[in-house]
This record gives structure tokens, C-alpha cells and sequence, in this order.
């Protein structure tokens, strides 16, 4: 590798260089597994509410049923 000037860097420039680079690429990382986990937190959240959605869904559904029932003894004109 060579620096701007256009000489080559010392192998302890190299290293330093190497090293920073592997630090940023595991800060960035770590940051990519917090959004992963984040993500799959919502994900998770979302689907409980799907559920509570679908359950609450099911008991208007026969009440509504049932009101129907109760009031087709009316005559309605």
C-alpha cells in the first residue's frame, strides 16, 4: 500500500491501519445485531397483536350473531 505521498507505508503503519479497520468493521457490527434484534422484537410484538386482532375478531363476529339473533324477533319495515 502506499500512502498520499505515493510511498509505501511502514508495516507498522499497515498494522495500525488493519487494526482500525477491523475495529470499525466490529463497532459496525455489533450495531447491525442490535437492529437485527430490535427488528426481531417487533416483529414478535406485531405478531402477538395479530393474535389479540384475530381473537377479538372471532368474539365480535359471534356477538354480532347473536345480536342478530335476538333482534330478528323484531319485525323491521
Amino acid at each position: 500500500m502506499k500512502n498520499s505521498s505515493g510511498k509505501g507505508l511502514k508495516p507498522s503503519e499497515l498494522i495500525r491501519e488493519i487494526s482500525a479497520s477491523s475495529q470499525e468493521q466490529a463497532q459496525a457490527g455489533a450495531r447491525i445485531n442490535s437492529a437485527v434484534q430490535n427488528f426481531t422484537q417487533v416483529t414478535r410484538h406485531f405478531a402477538g397483536i395479530s393474535d389479540e386482532v384475530a381473537q377479538n375478531s372471532a368474539i365480535l363476529s359471534h356477538r354480532a350473531e347473536e345480536l342478530s339473533e335476538a333482534i330478528s324477533y323484531f319485525k323491521t319495515e
